[in-house]
Protein backbone atom coordinates (compact mmCIF):
# COMPACT_ATOMS: atom_id res chain seq x y z
CA UNK A 1 0.00 0.00 0.00
CA UNK A 2 1.07 3.48 -0.56
CA UNK A 3 2.59 5.58 2.54
CA UNK A 4 1.50 8.70 1.88
CA UNK A 5 -1.24 9.53 -1.21
CA UNK A 6 -1.22 8.95 -4.48
CA UNK A 7 0.68 12.15 -6.43
CA UNK A 8 3.86 11.38 -7.76
CA UNK A 9 6.38 12.88 -5.27
CA UNK A 10 4.04 10.84 -2.43
CA UNK A 11 5.36 7.82 -4.13
CA UNK A 12 8.74 8.93 -4.41
CA UNK A 13 9.22 9.83 -0.54
CA UNK A 14 7.31 6.80 -0.10
CA UNK A 15 9.71 4.97 -2.10
CA UNK A 16 12.99 6.57 -0.60
CA UNK A 17 11.50 5.44 2.96
CA UNK A 18 11.07 1.84 2.11
CA UNK A 19 14.51 1.46 0.31
CA UNK A 20 16.65 4.08 1.94
CA UNK A 21 19.56 6.12 0.07
CA UNK A 22 19.69 5.10 -3.25
CA UNK A 23 20.61 6.93 -6.46
CA UNK A 24 18.04 9.40 -9.33
CA UNK A 25 18.32 6.16 -11.89
CA UNK A 26 17.44 3.14 -9.33
CA UNK A 27 14.56 5.69 -7.98
CA UNK A 28 13.37 6.63 -11.28
CA UNK A 29 13.86 2.83 -12.31
CA UNK A 30 12.17 1.74 -9.37
CA UNK A 31 8.79 4.58 -9.54
CA UNK A 32 8.22 3.34 -13.58
CA UNK A 33 8.03 -0.72 -12.36
CA UNK A 34 4.45 0.89 -10.70
CA UNK A 35 3.46 4.33 -12.13
CA UNK A 36 3.63 5.60 -15.82
CA UNK A 37 5.85 8.75 -15.39
CA UNK A 38 8.43 10.98 -17.20
CA UNK A 39 11.62 11.71 -16.49
CA UNK A 40 10.68 15.56 -16.48
CA UNK A 41 7.49 14.48 -14.15
CA UNK A 42 10.13 12.82 -11.92
CA UNK A 43 12.73 15.42 -11.63
CA UNK A 44 9.71 18.17 -11.09
CA UNK A 45 8.41 16.01 -8.26
CA UNK A 46 12.09 15.72 -6.54
CA UNK A 47 12.75 19.54 -6.84
CA UNK A 48 9.17 19.68 -5.17
CA UNK A 49 10.39 17.56 -2.44
CA UNK A 50 13.45 19.04 -1.68
CA UNK A 51 11.99 22.18 -1.52
CA UNK A 52 10.07 20.98 1.12
CA UNK A 53 13.28 19.92 2.93
CA UNK A 54 11.99 16.06 2.85
CA UNK A 55 14.97 14.87 0.88
CA UNK A 56 18.63 15.78 0.57
CA UNK A 57 19.83 15.61 -2.68
CA UNK A 58 23.39 15.42 -3.88
CA UNK A 59 25.17 15.00 -6.82
CA UNK A 60 23.16 11.67 -8.00
CA UNK A 61 22.09 10.13 -4.52
CA UNK A 62 19.08 11.02 -2.65
CA UNK A 63 17.82 10.62 0.51
CA UNK A 64 15.10 11.48 3.25
CA UNK A 65 15.97 14.65 5.38
CA UNK A 66 17.18 13.29 8.97
CA UNK A 67 15.21 16.99 9.61
CA UNK A 68 12.23 15.68 8.39
CA UNK A 69 12.02 12.78 9.95
CA UNK A 70 12.89 14.21 13.34
CA UNK A 71 9.85 16.11 12.59
CA UNK A 72 7.85 13.14 11.88
CA UNK A 73 9.14 11.20 14.76
CA UNK A 74 7.85 14.33 17.12
CA UNK A 75 4.34 13.05 16.05
CA UNK A 76 4.66 9.92 17.48
CA UNK A 77 5.21 7.96 20.99
CA UNK A 78 5.79 4.81 21.11
CA UNK A 79 6.60 1.80 23.19
CA UNK A 80 8.67 -1.23 22.35
CA UNK A 81 9.27 -0.26 18.72
CA UNK A 82 10.33 2.45 16.49
CA UNK A 83 7.82 3.30 13.84
CA UNK A 84 10.77 2.83 11.23
CA UNK A 85 11.55 -0.08 12.51
CA UNK A 86 10.46 -3.70 11.32
CA UNK A 87 7.73 -4.89 13.38
CA UNK A 88 6.02 -6.82 11.25
CA UNK A 89 8.61 -9.96 12.73
CA UNK A 90 6.79 -9.94 15.68
CA UNK A 91 5.74 -13.57 17.41
CA UNK A 92 2.37 -14.65 17.77
CA UNK A 93 0.85 -12.81 21.04
CA UNK A 94 3.49 -9.79 20.72
CA UNK A 95 2.16 -6.49 20.69
CA UNK A 96 3.36 -2.56 19.77
CA UNK A 97 1.53 0.51 21.04
CA UNK A 98 1.94 3.83 19.49
CA UNK A 99 0.45 7.22 20.30
CA UNK A 100 -0.14 9.82 17.68
CA UNK A 101 -0.95 12.95 17.73
CA UNK A 102 -3.50 14.48 14.62
CA UNK A 103 -6.14 13.03 12.53
CA UNK A 104 -4.41 12.82 9.31
CA UNK A 105 -1.02 11.92 10.99
CA UNK A 106 -2.73 8.92 12.04
CA UNK A 107 -4.13 7.82 9.11
CA UNK A 108 -0.72 8.23 7.04
CA UNK A 109 1.01 6.75 10.29
CA UNK A 110 -1.64 4.09 10.18
CA UNK A 111 -1.50 3.16 5.66
CA UNK A 112 2.42 2.84 6.85
CA UNK A 113 1.74 0.28 9.42
CA UNK A 114 -0.56 -1.75 6.83
CA UNK A 115 1.59 -1.84 4.06
CA UNK A 116 4.36 -3.10 5.82
CA UNK A 117 2.38 -5.90 7.60
CA UNK A 118 0.05 -6.22 4.05
CA UNK A 119 2.88 -7.00 2.10
CA UNK A 120 4.00 -9.76 3.59
CA UNK A 121 0.17 -11.69 3.47
CA UNK A 122 -1.29 -14.14 0.92
CA UNK A 123 -2.76 -12.23 -1.72
CA UNK A 124 -6.04 -14.90 -0.81
CA UNK A 125 -6.21 -13.22 2.54
CA UNK A 126 -8.90 -10.94 2.64
CA UNK A 127 -8.92 -7.58 4.95
CA UNK A 128 -11.26 -7.11 7.31
CA UNK A 129 -12.08 -3.49 9.08
CA UNK A 130 -14.85 -2.35 11.37
CA UNK A 131 -15.50 1.34 11.82
CA UNK A 132 -17.80 2.61 13.99
CA UNK A 133 -17.85 5.95 11.98
CA UNK A 134 -16.35 6.24 8.20
CA UNK A 135 -14.44 9.07 9.41
CA UNK A 136 -11.51 8.78 6.81
CA UNK A 137 -14.07 8.48 3.67
CA UNK A 138 -15.28 12.15 4.30
CA UNK A 139 -11.88 13.52 5.71
CA UNK A 140 -8.96 11.61 3.34
CA UNK A 141 -11.73 10.33 0.39
CA UNK A 142 -9.06 10.25 -2.17
CA UNK A 143 -6.57 8.13 0.08
CA UNK A 144 -9.05 5.79 0.80
CA UNK A 145 -10.10 5.56 -2.57
CA UNK A 146 -6.33 4.94 -3.47
CA UNK A 147 -6.25 2.06 -0.91
CA UNK A 148 -9.25 0.63 -2.53
CA UNK A 149 -7.51 1.08 -6.19
CA UNK A 150 -4.16 -0.70 -4.88
CA UNK A 151 -5.81 -3.68 -2.91
CA UNK A 152 -7.80 -4.00 -6.82
CA UNK A 153 -4.29 -4.33 -8.07
CA UNK A 154 -3.76 -7.10 -5.89
CA UNK A 155 -7.09 -9.02 -5.70
CA UNK A 156 -7.24 -8.54 -2.30
CA UNK A 157 -11.42 -8.04 -1.21
CA UNK A 158 -12.17 -6.33 2.37
CA UNK A 159 -15.01 -6.04 4.04
CA UNK A 160 -15.90 -2.64 5.50
CA UNK A 161 -18.63 -2.73 8.81
CA UNK A 162 -19.68 0.39 9.61
CA UNK A 163 -21.59 0.34 13.39
CA UNK A 164 -23.86 2.78 12.26
CA UNK A 165 -26.04 3.65 9.46
CA UNK A 166 -26.28 7.52 9.84
CA UNK A 167 -26.83 9.76 6.61
CA UNK A 168 -23.42 11.24 6.49
CA UNK A 169 -21.33 7.12 6.65
CA UNK A 170 -23.93 6.33 3.79
CA UNK A 171 -23.41 9.49 1.84
CA UNK A 172 -19.48 9.27 2.43
CA UNK A 173 -19.33 5.57 1.53
CA UNK A 174 -21.58 6.20 -1.36
CA UNK A 175 -19.82 9.34 -3.03
CA UNK A 176 -16.30 7.64 -3.19
CA UNK A 177 -17.82 4.08 -4.99
CA UNK A 178 -15.33 1.25 -3.74
CA UNK A 179 -14.67 -1.40 -6.28
CA UNK A 180 -13.00 -3.84 -4.14
CA UNK A 181 -14.05 -3.11 -0.69
CA UNK A 182 -17.63 -3.92 -0.14
CA UNK A 183 -19.67 -2.20 3.02
CA UNK A 184 -22.09 -2.82 5.59
CA UNK A 185 -23.93 -1.07 8.31
CA UNK A 186 -25.04 -2.48 11.59
CA UNK A 187 -26.29 0.09 14.32
CA UNK A 188 -26.50 -3.20 16.46
CA UNK A 189 -22.43 -3.66 16.94
CA UNK A 190 -21.50 -0.80 19.73
CA UNK A 191 -17.33 -0.64 19.63
CA UNK A 192 -15.55 2.47 19.95
CA UNK A 193 -12.49 0.77 18.60
CA UNK A 194 -11.17 0.99 14.95
CA UNK A 195 -10.56 -2.47 13.81
CA UNK A 196 -8.29 -4.03 10.97
CA UNK A 197 -7.62 -7.94 10.35
CA UNK A 198 -5.56 -9.32 7.82
CA UNK A 199 -4.50 -13.06 8.51
CA UNK A 200 -3.51 -13.26 11.75
CA UNK A 201 -2.51 -9.58 12.35
CA UNK A 202 -5.16 -7.41 14.26
CA UNK A 203 -4.48 -3.11 14.13
CA UNK A 204 -6.82 -1.62 16.53
CA UNK A 205 -7.34 2.35 16.58
CA UNK A 206 -8.84 4.24 19.64
CA UNK A 207 -9.50 8.43 19.96
CA UNK A 208 -9.10 9.90 23.18
CA UNK A 209 -12.50 10.38 24.73
CA UNK A 210 -12.78 14.19 23.98
CA UNK A 211 -12.66 13.35 20.17
CA UNK A 212 -14.22 10.51 20.08
CA UNK A 213 -17.51 12.01 21.18
CA UNK A 214 -16.88 14.99 18.59
CA UNK A 215 -17.07 12.73 15.83
CA UNK A 216 -19.74 10.78 17.11
CA UNK A 217 -21.64 14.00 17.45
CA UNK A 218 -20.56 15.46 13.97
CA UNK A 219 -21.94 12.19 12.55
CA UNK A 220 -25.28 12.28 14.10
CA UNK A 221 -25.85 16.12 13.39
CA UNK A 222 -23.90 16.78 9.92
CA UNK A 223 -25.96 15.62 6.50
CA UNK A 224 -23.09 17.70 4.47
CA UNK A 225 -20.14 16.24 3.21
CA UNK A 226 -18.38 19.36 3.01
CA UNK A 227 -19.30 20.78 5.98
CA UNK A 228 -18.80 17.49 7.76
CA UNK A 229 -14.88 17.54 6.44
CA UNK A 230 -14.17 20.90 7.34
CA UNK A 231 -15.33 20.22 10.51
CA UNK A 232 -13.19 17.67 11.02
CA UNK A 233 -10.03 19.23 9.49
CA UNK A 234 -10.71 21.30 12.73
CA UNK A 235 -10.77 18.88 14.95
CA UNK A 236 -7.91 17.31 12.85
CA UNK A 237 -4.96 18.63 15.78
CA UNK A 238 -7.73 17.89 18.92
CA UNK A 239 -7.22 14.19 18.15
CA UNK A 240 -4.96 11.88 20.39
CA UNK A 241 -5.21 8.46 19.55
CA UNK A 242 -3.74 4.73 20.26
CA UNK A 243 -3.00 2.51 17.64
CA UNK A 244 -2.10 -1.11 18.44
CA UNK A 245 0.02 -3.55 16.33
CA UNK A 246 -0.53 -7.40 17.47
CA UNK A 247 -0.01 -10.71 15.84
CA UNK A 248 -2.99 -12.48 17.64
CA UNK A 249 -4.52 -15.81 15.99
CA UNK A 250 -7.09 -15.86 18.25
CA UNK A 251 -8.77 -11.85 18.17
CA UNK A 252 -8.36 -11.51 14.36
CA UNK A 253 -10.52 -15.42 13.79
CA UNK A 254 -12.95 -13.55 16.69
CA UNK A 255 -13.01 -10.16 14.38
CA UNK A 256 -13.54 -12.34 11.06
CA UNK A 257 -16.17 -14.27 12.78
CA UNK A 258 -18.17 -10.98 13.24
CA UNK A 259 -18.06 -9.02 10.52
CA UNK A 260 -18.65 -12.04 8.36
CA UNK A 261 -21.91 -12.38 9.31
CA UNK A 262 -22.61 -9.07 7.71
CA UNK A 263 -21.74 -10.70 4.59
CA UNK A 264 -21.58 -13.43 1.70
CA UNK A 265 -17.92 -14.46 1.45
CA UNK A 266 -16.82 -16.98 -0.69
CA UNK A 267 -14.21 -18.91 0.97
Amino acid sequence: MQLLGSRLEDSVLTFVLQKGAVTTTELLKGLRRKHACTKQGFYRALRKLRAQEKVIVYRSAVSVSEHWLKQLRQLVEYKNSSILGDFSQLERGEEITLTIHGLTAMDRIWSHLFSVIEKGVPHRQHLYLFNPHNWSSVLRGDSDKSHDMLLGAKGRRAYLLIGSSSALDKLATRELAFSNVEVSYSPKVRQEVFIAVIHEWVIEVRFNPKARKAVELLFKTETDLERAKDKLKKLDHEVTSKVKIAKDPGKAAAWKRRISKDFHIRR
